[in-house]
């Protein structure tokens, strides 16, 4: 992903010349170098198709918005661009140059790719494993399993292709996922079933696919964790006589 700054551009770039390490290669906001045929392997290739998670996330993202449209495919697009949004503060901040062996003139610290990645699957993950109805184990476990394949390599395609250092990629995985810890937990708040509910009710189209658990969201306020504490609801002792005339 993209984001340039001057303390951040190699000597190649700023004195006008072509990158000696290779080509800018990629679909938009996936960009990544590609190396000299003489320096390419099977890894590359393998590097290469990681390293366009970020635009596959995206269109995945916008597909699934479109044909489905629904709240859980909203939350995953305001997901998208706050991890965004997050990766272009800390690069401005830190202004860490890439590796010299990188062709991309953006700052490289931390990982956005990485951040990314780690930051969807882990939502996923805690989405996954929190889950209560429909879900036994064995199918927990295959869901991780595809989600880990997907997603988690694309910090290791970064340094293979010497757009990141291994610490930019380290950095880049722990943000995304304090961010995904973060996110989860937001949407598992009283307040966001509310405002879930609110969306609904104004906008015809979207359609109620999230929380996965329609159960959780019928909670009592007390067991939902909305800060009122349990005592406050016990029930008052039955004062009212029965048929008989006793006192309960």
């Amino acid at each position: 992903m993209k984001f340039s700054s001057s303390s951040c551009v190699p000597s190649w770039a700023e004195a006008g010349q072509l990158c000696p390490y290779g080509s800018v290669a990629g679909p938009p906001i996936a960009h990544f170098t590609w190396p000299p045929p003489q320096e390419t392997t099977y890894f590359t290739y393998i590097a290469a198709c990681y390293s366009t998670a970020p635009f596959d996330i995206a269109l995945g993202l916008l597909i699934s918005l479109i044909c489905v449209h629904g709240v859980r495919d909203l939350f995953a697009v305001l997901f998208f661009f706050l991890q965004g949004a997050v990766m272009m503060t800390l690069k401005a901040a830190i202004s860490q140059p890439r590796p010299t062996s990188s062709c991309l003139v953006s700052c490289g610290m931390p990982s956005g790719h990485t951040l990314m990645s780690v930051g969807f699957f882990t939502w996923f993950a805690l989405e996954i494993v929190s889950r209560k109805e429909n879900m036994t184990v064995a199918r927990k476990f295959c869901w991780l399993l595809v989600a880990g394949i997907a997603l988690l390599p694309v910090g290791w395609s970064r340094t293979v292709l010497g757009d990141h250092s291994w610490l930019q990629v380290c950095i880049g995985a722990f943000v995304g996922t304090a961010l995904g810890g973060l996110w989860w937990y937001l949407l598992k708040q009283r307040c966001t079933y509310w405002l879930i509910k609110l969306l609904c009710a104004h906008i015809p189209l979207l359609v109620k696919n999230y929380p996965p658990d329609p159960m959780e969201e019928e909670m009592p306020w007390a067991q939902a964790g909305a800060g009122v504490p349990v005592a406050a609801t016990s029930i008052r002792p039955n004062t009212q006589k029965d048929y008989g005339g006793t006192t309960h």
